[in-house]
């Protein structure tokens, strides 16, 4: 399995202890990102993130929802309008330099993955997280 399968497994493994927090659809959704995106430890964190206007739309398939930071959107599967999911797709943005490189689970993107948990789902969901990234042997920096 390359790393992004074994991200995938650690975050199946995580949200089967710790269910997502449901959004009721897009616009509840993009409340949720613009008040991350407005909090002072974000906008001090990852200054050029915070002042983007990202923009949440409906994805038409099932399947996959994706982050284009280039052009400042996150596509949302109708299945997938929940809280982690948003904080997954906002971490490629926090990570762009890995983008770049065609890097798309990588070690930042996890260590920024991670931090957004710990301070939007909390510590304990984190904690799971980042111990089925091991588990799954993933790498991942660490974002003070």
């Amino acid at each position: 399995m390359n790393n992004d399968s074994m991200v995938y497994l650690a975050e199946s493994i995580t949200y089967c202890v710790h269910p997502a927090a449901p959004l009721a659809d897009i616009d509840q959704a993009q409340v949720y990102l613009d008040d991350l995106l407005a909090k002072p430890w974000f906008s001090q964190r990852w200054p050029k993130v915070a002042k983007k206007r990202i923009q949440i739309r409906a994805g038409k398939t099932w399947k996959w929802s994706a982050s284009t930071p280039w052009d400042n959107k996150i596509t949302l599967s109708p299945f997938h309008l929940n809280n982690l999911v948003i904080l997954h797709e906002l971490a490629h943005f926090c990570a762009e330099r890995e983008i770049h490189k065609d890097i798309y689970h990588g070690p930042e993107f996890c260590g920024a993955y991670l931090y957004l948990m710990k301070r939007m789902a909390g510590a304990e969901v984190e904690r799971s997280f980042r111990h089925a990234l091991k588990a799954c042997g993933v790498e991942f920096t660490r974002v003070l």
